[in-house]
């Protein structure tokens, strides 16, 4: 799988495992990656507790399954998170996303939480091919 094919998987904004660390403790949990013009985001809200986890250390790591003929494989990413505070990003992001107004009334809602995914590194292992390839030094 080269980087181009990756990316196409990450743009089909799958579930994705998402890992932050706070004094040494790894938080994951399953979240839904958003793809908007060539980056890519996830949402929450400010109680959560990643909110806080990321804002401690926006360093992050996620990995999406990718279901092959007759396996298993998968993309894990590497990179640092920026919460986004720009209003016509969260506007337009936001408006992107099927479901917000299930959970936040508007971009202005002080809950809502756009995060913005800075990838750096892309790891993939293609489940037919069990081909292991890392790109290094991205800046998506």
């Amino acid at each position: 799988m080269n980087l181009e094919e990756a990316l196409v998987e990450l743009k089909k904004e799958p579930i994705m495992s998402l890992a932050t660390c706070v004094n040494n403790q790894p938080y994951v949990r399953i979240m839904a990656l958003i793809s908007y013009n060539n980056k890519f985001y996830c949402v929450t809200s400010k109680s959560r507790p990643k909110t806080k986890q990321i804002q401690s250390n926006p360093k992050y790591s996620f990995v999406v399954k990718l279901t092959g003929n007759k396996d298993i494989g998968s993309i894990r990413v590497r990179g640092v998170s920026e919460i986004i505070t720009v209003p016509n990003e969260r506007e337009e992001v936001g408006g992107s996303i099927s479901w917000f107004k299930q959970f936040w009334k508007s971009f202005e809602d002080p809950e809502f939480v756009l995060v913005r995914l800075h990838v750096y590194e892309i790891l993939t292992h293609d489940p037919d091919s069990k081909e292991r390839i890392n790109f290094e030094n991205l800046d998506l």
